[in-house]
């Protein structure tokens, strides 16, 4: 897994919106290059990095959603908006969540909103 190293000497780990495929997230990062994530381990990943926090993904994602909706948020979506958005959620500095957490909410966030969408 590729973890974000918030160092003044190397850039930052950022990706584009992830593809969700049956067992993975694919999405291109640095390096310009698609990037393939196993989907239940970052998802089990994110859950046990969320659970101190008091959320979950389903929650954080509704809660991502609504924002959405009301306008708070309805400039383009991109690695800095959803970083920003779950730093602001979780009340922590954005360069303390790994870049491997960022990219399964963001993952997780889209196949919701396909599941949501398709019911």
């Amino acid at each position: 897994m590729t973890m974000a190293v918030h160092d003044h000497d190397k850039a930052e780990v950022e990706f584009e919106r992830p593809r969700v495929t049956k067992k993975h997230y694919v999405a291109v990062g640095n390096s310009g290059w698609p990037e393939t994530f196993e989907r239940t381990k970052l998802d089990a990943a994110l859950a046990v990095f969320l659970k101190p926090f008091g959320t979950s993904p389903p929650e954080l994602s509704e809660l991502h959603r609504l924002h959405r909706l009301q306008g708070e948020r309805r400039s383009t979506e991109n690695w800095h908006s959803v970083k920003g958005f779950m730093a602001r959620q979780l009340n922590i500095s954005p360069r303390v969540i790994p870049a491997d957490m960022v990219l399964a909410f963001w993952g997780y966030y889209v196949h919701f909103l396909a599941t949501r969408e398709a019911n």
